[in-house]
């Protein structure tokens, strides 16, 4: 769900809060696997409910600040090693599922979707993970006495790697954000320049975008909440992600804060 991105991301909440499906978009080593998990331990702060955190692989490192097993202890982590698998953990988790999530991640969507009946795979991978969202926000709010707003939903959000080659899964794409009414992009920013401490590291820089948000889609850079993600990777292979603003201040930088970016 876009409000909770965006509340990781620092900008102003917008639109309904509706907890519409949300998908994160950006190629890879963009950031979205550390957007994903900052949003999976805000989520299970504030809303004190369990997440849900579905990958295909483990994540080789956590941030330092997520390492404290009480951060942890609401989010669980599930690596299912097929899309068969990922259906049937999906299709089940409304009978396995001691208490309702209040949200579901699905990082990597398209590592599942490779080789596996292209667009209608999409469709009923996209279809089952709507349909099980509303199932625990229809359970959260029937514990609540019906109490209809953001914090007894189920919320969901999807990562996907874009591909280089515009034509690579578009058709699959096009199917899933049919189902993911909201988007949001991590768009390369050549605007920015800088230099990295560590020899022979690597510096990128991203700019969140998302549909549904006017003011996230200016151009100009000069929005009070724009916010642009500063990508570093090592000779050693070790990746930071930093916050920053439209100024040039770094907001969030830690060498210590280490995730894995795909």
């Amino acid at each position: 769900m876009a409000r909770l991105l965006r509340r990781v991301l620092g900008q102003k909440e917008s639109g309904s809060l509706e907890a519409r499906p949300c998908l994160l978009l950006g190629e890879g080593s963009s950031g979205k696997t550390s957007l994903l998990l900052a949003a999976a331990l805000s989520s299970s702060a504030e809303e004190g409910r369990g997440t849900l955190f579905i990958s295909r692989s483990p994540l080789q490192r956590l941030p330092e600040s997520a390492r404290d097993p009480l951060s942890l202890k609401k989010i669980h982590f599930v690596y299912p090693r097929s899309f068969e698998e990922l259906l049937s953990l999906i299709a089940a988790m409304h009978e396995n599922t001691k208490s309702s999530p209040s949200l579901i991640i699905l990082n990597g969507m398209d590592r599942f979707l490779v080789g596996n009946n292209g667009p209608q795979a999409a469709a009923r991978l996209s279809a089952l993970l709507v349909d099980t969202a509303a199932y625990f926000t229809d359970k959260l709010r029937s514990a609540s006495r019906g109490l209809d707003d953001a914090s007894c939903c189920c919320h969901l959000i999807a990562s996907m790697r874009l591909s280089p080659e515009e034509t690579e899964g578009a058709q699959d794409r096009s199917l899933i954000e049919r189902y993911f009414p909201v988007r949001c992009w991590m768009e390369r920013d050549v605007s920015w320049h800088g230099t990295c401490a560590q020899e022979d590291a690597i510096e990128r820089y991203y700019r969140p975008r998302f549909s549904d948000s006017p003011e996230a889609n200016l151009d100009t850079g000069h929005a009070s909440n724009d916010k642009t993600w500063r990508v570093s990777a090592g000779s050693d292979g070790a990746l930071m992600v930093s916050a920053m603003q439209s100024q040039g201040r770094v907001l969030i930088k830690s060498g210590k804060d280490l995730y894995p970016l795909f």
